[in-house]
């Protein structure tokens, strides 16, 4: 393998990671809607807006955890004990 065409293997990759960088924050975090955000990263994420749309939808998403949790506080709220 010539050293031109490794630097181009690493800039591919690198870039694929930078690019998927808000799937991969998103399935991280257990985003509640991450198979959407990875559809929408995935087709329309080159452009800026969007993938810049996509990240913070991964970092601020509610997460399943919180889901659960709302949903505990939810049915505590109807039925009190």
């Amino acid at each position: 393998m010539e050293p031109g065409s490794f630097v181009l293997l690493c800039l591919l990759i690198f870039g694929v990671i930078v690019y998927l960088l808000p799937v991969i924050i998103a399935f991280r975090r257990r985003v509640s809607s991450r198979w959407a955000l990875a559809f929408v990263c995935t087709f329309f994420g080159w452009t800026v807006i969007v993938w810049l749309s996509c990240l913070i939808w991964a970092a601020t998403g509610a997460t399943r955890d919180q889901d659960a949790f709302f949903r505990n506080e939810a049915r505590r709220a109807r039925f009190p004990s």
